[in-house]
């Protein structure tokens, strides 16, 4: 359902990881990305990344709260994200719209891929996907 990979406008355009955990337990795989092409709506709370964290890695963890229809109500905890001033975010993910919608209006866009597409790919490009392991350590 949430599983799968993810397009962040916010943060410099960043591929997200999310893995099922759990019964109603994920992890959200990421890395820092450059928030200095991000446009953001006015009045909106927005924590920018810190520029000497560019293309580390993060992870957050992710939990399904309730469901109604076709939309399931997340609660994503970001305390082991360095930099975060908040911490805990609530979501939607929409499985029609194929999308992750934020309490901060941001929006992250599910992509379509194939399993195929990502066998070998550390091995192929490790020089530039060091900072996002295939398996990422908890």
């Amino acid at each position: 359902m949430v599983a799968g990979l993810y397009f962040d406008p916010w943060h410099g355009g960043c591929l997200r990881r999310i893995v099922k955990t759990g019964k109603d337990t994920y992890a959200i795989h990421g890395v820092y990305g450059r928030d200095d092409t991000a446009t953001i709506p006015r009045g909106v709370e927005y924590d920018p990344e810190a520029p000497t964290l560019t293309h580390g890695y993060w992870r957050a963890d992710l939990r399904l709260c309730e469901t109604q229809g076709h939309r399931h109500m997340l609660i994503v905890d970001f305390s082991r994200k360095a930099g975060k001033k908040r911490v805990v975010y609530r979501a939607v993910y929409d499985e029609q719209k194929r999308v992750i919608e934020w309490d901060d209006t941001n929006e992250w866009k599910q992509l379509y891929f194939s399993s195929r597409q990502l066998t070998g790919l550390c091995h192929a490009t490790r020089s530039h996907v060091k900072s996002f392991p295939h398996r990422p350590s908890a």
